[in-house]
């Protein structure tokens, strides 16, 4: 049986260590400060929610992944980016490969 202290609300408490209450909880995790905590929920889809009272929750494994995916993201962008035709060259002249011939190669493969 719970027994609620004078003044204390009645809701579920938490007992999962993975679990984050509140925005500053959240802001701390993730290093952050509370307004722009707030502003990634809102404009860039933080996986957070609020519960019937009103706060703020979220889960320490959906946040992860979501910082996982967003970095996953930016490093397939900047992979495509540096694998033009001229970085490859670059990198063959800097390995002392003539990028003629690792052209020809790739080329012939096909």
């Amino acid at each position: 049986m719970v027994v609620w202290k004078k003044g204390q609300k009645p809701g579920l408490q938490n007992s999962n260590p993975l679990m984050l209450e509140g925005a500053t909880a959240i802001a701390a995790y993730i290093g952050k400060c509370y307004n722009t905590t707030l502003e990634w929920i809102w404009h860039f889809g933080l996986p957070a929610a609020k519960n019937r009272q009103g706060v703020w929750i979220s889960h320490k494994a959906l946040i992860l992944q979501w910082i996982l995916s967003k970095n996953r993201l930016d490093l397939e962008h900047r992979a495509r980016k540096a694998l033009t035709v001229e970085a490859v060259r670059e990198a063959a002249v800097e390995l002392g490969v003539d990028p003629d011939e690792l052209f020809d190669e790739v080329t012939r493969d096909r």
